[in-house]
């Protein structure tokens, strides 16, 4: 009986050590197997899906019936301890996001309604997450404020990391009612 009351001991004493072993990252410190993505797509839709959607109006900070207002589109680069240096992203407007979304059920925003940043880059600068893009709409120009327009924006090139197949590119949709 004392056998099995020492083997058991020493079974539940090694066990315990190990339970204090760090734990492996999910991704390297280094982070070069982090992903860049935009943050914070809608995960609402069926996984056959390739593009996600974010509605500006649950935005507190967003006017709708401004004369004028920007939108961020926030670009992420998951990891550890954020991005091991400076991470330059590439984006670009694509109208085919808001068609793949449903032919007819949004109406693209007209590139005379909105104004893009002076570059199509953003930097997450090193050892932070996430940047914004910000994109300045114009609702005056639009013919219809009843219609949900929509604006496609995907990550076109990235300098570190590897970009994300289901959150690189997304329709940013809206109201102006």
């Amino acid at each position: 009986m004392k056998k099995y009351i020492k083997s058991i001991t020493m079974a539940v004493a090694t066990l315990s050590l190990w339970a204090c072993l760090p734990d492996d990252a999910i991704f390297e410190e280094n982070g070069s197997h982090s992903i860049v993505e935009l943050y914070n797509l809608s995960s609402n839709r069926s996984s056959s899906a390739v593009y996600g959607s974010r509605d500006l109006s649950e935005l507190d900070y967003v006017n709708l019936s401004a004369e004028g207002f920007d939108f961020p589109v926030i670009v992420n680069f998951t990891g550890v301890n954020g991005t091991p240096e400076d991470v330059t992203v590439e984006l670009a407007i694509d109208e085919s996001i808001v068609t793949a979304l449903g032919a007819g059920l949004y109406a693209i925003l007209p590139t005379s309604a909105y104004t893009l940043p002076a570059s199509n880059t953003v930097t997450i600068p090193k050892g932070t997450n996430r940047v914004e893009y910000l994109i300045r709409v114009n609702p005056a120009v639009l013919d219809d404020l009843s219609q949900t327009y929509a604006i496609g924006i995907k990550i076109t090139g990235a300098s570190k990391g590897v970009i994300s197949r289901n959150f690189s590119a997304g329709a940013y949709l809206f109201t102006l009612e």
